[in-house]
């Protein structure tokens, strides 16, 4: 057999809060549900440890095990046991290293005899810093082996089919991402919504009822009856009082009137009657031209915190320190000294519900094109970094870091065209890396998530072309383009995009791009769009 490896956070929400969230099952289901059952190809998904998540109808047909039999560790035995360990361990590898994989080994089918397959490893990322899940393609190739020329078919068949399913998992990713996005905007929506029935109708209503108990009071001469009003009057000053509470826990009007500073001042102030004592500390004032958005989700995700804090850590004080960087990242650091937790451990750990709070929490930062950082230590307190763009794009970002990807040095003079990848979901990157690696002529350089990261490295690794993400939080690709094109005009851009040609391609032109390729066609176009575009610099080029 032959191998090649190339604080236990939770909720305190309202219940029309938690009825927004999208449940982890579901996007298992939907994400998994991209996957034709029908495939021909075996195809599996399970986690860093050979733990399987998802087996297609085809395996189940190949290897005759029942129905949710192969789940778990179910599927390995169905494998041969000479070749289960190194199995297990080329997968185990494989995402040490965050490497595809190509290995063959021997699979048990119906009539008990075992057949060569060959295996191909992929990952995808399913949230900002949870471990990848390995995407495994499996067919049959007995009849393949033994020739060079069949092996490099089944390496084609297995490349196309890993293209062709990873794009079909973004698809689905993407739908998700903008299913979460939108019920954010629904929530936000329907708070402000009923916050205003209850203000202009309810509160008003029971203003006037007592208005009514005033005049009532001075038109009974009966002294036995003032009592019966004095009792009606005191429920109605309780209901107002809640009626009051319950809009501002929907919707403060301090936020939206005064914006995010003075709004956590005030959610302070209220975390005082749990016995929460919070410090704030602004280093910088927050920029008035903030989108309303993005400071509603940020005023959110701290009420979540706090919360968390008073469930979970035992702490009596919080601090919260407000930071805007160079003008351009907006930080909110929220810091106890409670009793802390294992971070690893509880990423890892399989009850969603312990995790639910944090989870809204990134999901919510996600929607704004912003990141959370946790820093938690056992009895040393917990640290929660909120980080965001000041200008924010609207577009919804992937549930990652924003870090760039592998950075390299320039490089000594080469007759190969060299290549930087600038998109913000990594997995996108992994894609396009994976599909241009695979031309002799291309060289990858680096990798940048954001444009700002796209016009520092322009300058540092001197590519030749940069493939350009339109949509990206903070400086978009179309204003990166015009930077690079300007600072660094021997550097051709080719811009990609969901969007239609017409609705970008104008602009991305205008902007000093060469050539503008849909991502839906980038794994046949991109490639020639480069080669053209490098080989005719003057002759823009539009896919």
């Amino acid at each position: 057999m032959s191998t090649s490896h190339s604080h236990n956070f939770g909720s305190h929400l309202p219940a029309e809060e938690r009825a927004t969230t999208t449940d982890a099952p579901q996007e298992q289901e939907a994400r998994s549900g991209c996957i034709s059952d029908n495939d021909p190809v075996m195809t599996l998904i399970a986690d860093q440890t050979g733990t399987c998540s998802y087996l297609n109808h085809r395996w189940y047909q190949f290897t005759g095990q029942r129905q949710q039999a192969g789940l778990g560790l179910g599927w390995l035995q169905a494998v041969h046991p000479e070749d289960r360990e190194i199995v297990i361990g080329t997968i185990r590898d494989a995402h040490h290293r965050s490497s595809e994989a190509l290995f063959e080994y021997r699979l048990q089918q119906t009539d008990g005899t075992y057949r060569w397959v060959s295996a191909s490893l992929t990952s995808l990322h399913t949230e900002p810093h949870g471990a990848p899940e390995l995407i495994n393609f499996v067919i049959d190739v007995t009849g393949m082996k033994g020739t060079r020329s069949t092996r490099q078919q089944s390496a084609d068949v297995l490349t196309r089919h890993v293209t062709d399913q990873t794009a079909a998992l973004l698809r689905s990713q993407q739908r998700l991402q903008g299913l979460i996005r939108d019920s954010f905007r629904t929530e936000e929506h329907e708070r402000r919504r009923l916050a205003t029935s209850l203000q202009d109708y309810l509160a008003q209503m029971l203003v006037v009822a007592r208005l009514k108990l005033v005049q009532i009071r001075r038109g009974i001469n009966d002294a036995s009856y003032h009592s019966f009003v004095d009792d009606t009057e005191r429920i109605l000053e309780e209901t107002l009082l809640y009626t009051r509470s319950l809009i501002t826990e929907l919707s403060p009007q301090v936020l939206q009137q005064l914006g995010l500073e003075p709004a956590l001042r005030w959610i302070g102030d209220q975390m005082s009657r749990h016995g929460l004592t919070v410090h704030i500390d602004v280093a910088t004032t927050v920029p008035d031209s903030m989108e309303e958005n993005v400071v509603t989700n940020l005023f959110w995700s701290v009420r979540e915190l706090l919360h968390n804090a008073i469930t979970h850590s035992d702490s009596p004080t919080v601090t919260i320190v407000v930071a805007v960087i160079d003008g351009e990242e907006l930080t909110l650091t929220v810091t106890d000294q409670g009793r802390g937790f294992d971070v690893r451990q509880f990423e890892q750990t399989e009850d969603a519900s312990d995790r639910f709070g944090l989870l809204r929490v990134k999901e919510r930062m996600n929607s704004i094109g912003g990141t959370v950082l946790i820093h938690s230590q056992l009895g040393m307190g917990t640290s929660v970094i909120l980080t965001c763009p000041v200008a924010h794009s609207t577009v919804m970002p992937s549930p990652t870091s924003h870090q760039s990807g592998p950075v390299q040095p320039a490089a000594p003079p080469t007759n190969k065209i060299r290549v930087l990848l600038v998109d913000d979901h990594p997995v996108v990157r992994l894609g396009l890396r994976a599909l241009l690696e695979r031309q002799e002529m291309l060289q990858i350089v680096g990798e940048a998530s954001s444009g700002g990261d796209a016009v520092r490295l322009s300058g540092y690794l001197h590519p030749h072309v940069v493939v350009m993400d339109v949509n990206m939080p903070g400086m978009n690709g179309i204003e990166a383009t015009r930077r690079i094109t300007q600072q660094f005009p021997e550097i051709i851009v080719i811009g990609l995009s969901i969007h239609s040609a017409t609705q970008m391609g104008e602009h991305l032109l205008e902007a000093g791009a060469t050539a503008y390729v849909m991502k839906e066609s980038a794994g046949t176009q991109l490639p020639e769009a480069i080669m053209n575009s490098f080989l005719h610099r003057t002759r823009p080029y539009t896919a």
